[in-house]
């Protein structure tokens, strides 16, 4: 009984730190990761900027905008228009 106390403690530990290792591995990565997107976003400002108006990475996943023309910018139009569109709807609806 003894015995399978402490290899159930062993493999706990085991486990416990298999768990570090992958989540450092998964840190690690993701350090990589956002490094090279900074390292491809540099890069293209610096020999694209204002030749494009956008640089698109397209994946079926993902699709991600690496560099936009800021004159383009909308966002807050938008969401003026959408905010002005709520208010006249519950407006509407008293």
């Amino acid at each position: 009984m003894e015995n399978k106390k402490r290899d159930l403690e062993r493999q706990q530990r085991e486990l416990e730190n298999k768990q570090i290792q992958m989540d450092k591995l998964a840190m690690d990565m993701q350090e990589k990761n956002d490094q090279l997107q900074l390292d491809v976003k540099n890069f293209l400002m610096e020999n694209y900027d204002g030749k494009y108006d956008f640089i698109m990475a397209y994946t079926t996943t993902v699709p991600t905008i690496l560099l936009a023309n800021p004159k383009l910018e909308i966002t807050y139009q938008v969401l003026d228009a959408l905010n002005t569109a709520y208010l006249q709807n519950k407006s509407s609806k008293k």
